[in-house]
């Protein structure tokens, strides 16, 4: 990020999405509060999320993308693979999230989970993404990050 950008707030970040974004993100950052959920980086463009590990180590696990017509939540698989968490276990956590609705496979990186945040989820299908997240970073906080080679 450049000198001249500015880091946007939660407040602006709503401002700028429709009624349905909006309706997603509240949700999801309401949910996001409550440990032992990731963090939300913000950025000039929108947030990233991220697991704090001993207030020093930091795993990413996705970000915000947005474009002409779809705004998403994308997890992205190679950001998660820096921790050490067994393959087998993201696996399984993956292969979870591919059963939903509203998960959709990342089209350019085939191993992302896609999010639309104009999927209209209900409330029981919010619960269930944020008790996914919750699994996901508990998982990275159990296991750490991976020893330096």
């Amino acid at each position: 990020m450049t000198q001249t950008e500015r880091v946007l707030t939660e407040a602006e970040f709503l401002e700028r999405c429709d009624e349905q974004a909006k309706s997603f993100f509240v949700r999801l950052f309401e949910g996001f509060r409550r440990p032992p959920m990731p963090s939300i980086n913000w950025t000039s463009a929108g947030f990233t999320m991220r697991v704090d590990i001993d207030g020093r180590k930091k795993v990413p696990l996705g970000q915000y993308r947005r474009g002409p017509d779809w705004v998403v939540v994308v997890v992205r698989r190679k950001f998660v693979e820096r921790s050490a968490v067994p393959p087998t276990e993201l696996d399984a956590l993956w292969t979870e999230a591919w059963g939903w609705r509203f998960i959709d496979e990342g089209e350019h990186e085939p191993r992302n989970l896609v999010c639309n945040a104009d999927a209209d989820l209900t409330d029981a299908e919010m619960k269930t993404l944020l008790g996914w997240f919750s699994k996901l970073a508990g998982a990275v906080r159990r296991y750490g990050v991976k020893a330096k080679a």
